[in-house]
């Protein structure tokens, strides 16, 4: 057994007679450093195990085949085919009677991995999953194939590609399941406050200059995991939100002050001239000068705005 398989199971005692030498035998494995998916090559016809076992990872029951009674400390629960159930890190689990024939994948989570995801999200990292039964939506199943086909291929780069999958999996597993921290209403929640929050941020700082890394940070997100959410938040890229929120600011002190077009292009955070009349045309059609002969006031009323608001 790998040191990782061994570190996110645990010692056992398994629930099934199988040596921790003998797993990969009797188990499809496909796992990274936080990360794992176990599924049994054949069904598990075993007389009902009295030893529980457990560990310090996170881990997610899937029965494939038959409907199996599970315990988890002590409780014991029914799971349907192609449902999951949740064990918290210590949790005591394990077959509530004899299974036939059964087939089962489980997904295993490694507890510190689980708690950087959730401290992002929610700003706590404690989290402690209800131990019922929840039904799989099909984006998740889909995140699971790809990632066991990853770990399968091995092609150039799969390394990164299974790190994103791992995360992309640990989130609709908080999506879709109930815990004291999360649900799928407090998950939505949880993400248009940040994206707002990283926004904010934008408006409040549009003429300094840092990386989208501070801002994704701003929003408790990985950058990554930030440009997506944020792209499906708003329909644009963080770098085109921010441009457009500078463009715009540009645009109101064109019409509305007397500072020079050059002032202007440095009060918004824009490098040179140049740069500042080409975006600004991009995202107005017009060029700066172009945009205050059409829109702005004139010289004189620039100045009696401007000497109203100070």
């Amino acid at each position: 057994m790998s040191n990782v398989i061994k570190r996110l199971l645990g010692e056992g005692p398994y629930p099934f007679p199988i040596s921790s030498d003998e797993f990969s035998k009797h188990l499809d494995i496909f796992y990274n450093d936080n990360f794992s998916i176990l599924i049994t090559k054949k069904p598990i016809a075993t007389q009902r195990v009295t030893e529980t076992h457990a560990h310090d990872s996170y881990e997610f029951t899937i029965p494939l085949s038959h409907n199996p009674l599970l315990t988890v400390d002590k409780k014991s629960v029914t799971v349907e085919v192609n449902k999951m159930i949740a064990c918290n890190p210590g949790q005591l689990h394990g077959p509530g009677r004899e299974m036939y024939d059964t087939t089962l994948m489980a997904l295993q989570v490694e507890k510190g991995f689980m708690q950087e995801i959730c401290r992002a999200i929610f700003g706590k990292n404690e989290i402690f999953f209800e131990n019922e039964p929840v039904d799989i939506s099909s984006n998740l199943r889909g995140q699971i194939r790809l990632y066991m086909e990853e770990a399968r291929n091995k092609q150039i780069g799969y390394e990164f590609i299974l790190e994103t999958l791992e995360m992309q999996i640990v989130l609709m597993i908080l999506r879709e399941t109930i815990s004291n921290i999360s649900s799928k209403k407090t998950v939505k929640n949880a993400g248009k406050n940040n994206i707002n929050r990283a926004i904010d941020f934008m408006k409040d700082n549009y003429n300094k200059k840092y990386s989208f890394e501070e801002i994704a940070e701003v929003a408790n997100m990985s950058p990554y995991h930030f440009i997506r959410v944020f792209k499906k938040a708003t329909g644009k890229r963080p770098h085109e939100f921010f441009t457009d929120i500078k463009v715009k600011k540009a645009a109101e002190l064109l019409k509305n002050t007397s500072y020079s077009v050059t002032e202007i292009c440095f009060l918004c955070g824009f490098n040179n001239h140049s740069y500042f009349s080409k975006i600004f045309k991009k995202f107005k059609g017009l060029t700066p000068s172009e945009y205050r002969k059409c829109f702005g006031f004139s010289l004189d009323e620039r100045r009696v705005y401007q000497s109203r608001m100070t």
